[in-house]
């Protein structure tokens, strides 16, 4: 089963014309690419500093195909919590997923949520969970599976946080359109690597925006004593 297609594709400067129209600026050229290769159901890996603007690669397809679902597997409760109120501001109903809550099915199946964000933990500890991917309609929406602070997959994995290093067995949960999309602020090679297998990555778009570093900086700290 493959998800629901984009049809038809949108022209690149339409897409720059409707993210001016939501965001008040211009795509970055990265950006443009990223959500581009969504659109085009391509998996992708993105390494940007933190403030570049890594969200709005995932913010935005929900504002140019309002009828699809992005799922955001996110670390820390705070950050998921902080997103859902972003993406509340846009007029994108979200909903951040945790243990505490009932999970509301029905709901997450008739698609009144485009953003669902959720820990690794209750991606696979929620019976819940089970059965939404049991349901096709919700798995032909769902247009990409996305890891937020991606490093996190080396990191945390291991014996702190195991379910990070089930995640790639997201891929036997939803249909076979559906693209994957890892996100981090920093990605060695070593955990980049790492972050391919995990998520059984083949042959990913990678776009990495390297860090504005200014070289020939002489510099002194001076000592003032107090007159």
């Amino acid at each position: 089963m493959f998800a629901q297609k984009l049809t038809p594709p949108i022209p690149s400067e339409d897409i720059r014309q409707e993210a001016k129209k939501a965001f008040g600026f211009d795509l970055k050229n990265e950006q443009l690419d990223i959500v581009t290769k969504i659109e085009e159901r391509q998996d992708c890996i993105l390494i940007a500093g933190t403030g570049w603007g890594k969200t709005l690669i995932y913010f935005f397809p929900l504002i140019l195909w309002p009828k699809t679902t992005i799922l955001i597997v996110t670390p820390l409760k705070v950050l998921g919590d902080e997103q859902v109120e972003k993406l509340t501001s846009l007029g994108i109903n979200s909903i951040h997923l945790k243990s505490e809550m009932f999970i509301p099915i029905q709901s997450l199946i008739e698609g009144r949520y485009k953003a669902i964000f959720v820990s690794p933990e209750i991606l696979f500890a929620s019976n819940a969970l089970s059965t939404l991917w049991m349901d096709q309609c919700w798995k032909r929406r769902l247009l990409a599976a996305v890891v937020d602070e991606a490093h996190c997959i080396g990191t945390w994995g291991g014996k702190f946080r195991t379910d990070y290093e089930k995640l790639g067995y997201l891929r036997s949960f939803v249909d076979r359109g559906t693209c994957f999309v890892a996100v981090s602020a920093t990605l060695p090679p070593q955990l980049l690597s790492n972050v391919k297998i995990v998520m059984r990555f083949k042959d990913p778009y990678v776009v990495k925006v390297e860090s504005l570093i200014t070289h020939g900086i002489d510099y002194q700290i001076l000592h003032i004593l107090d007159q």
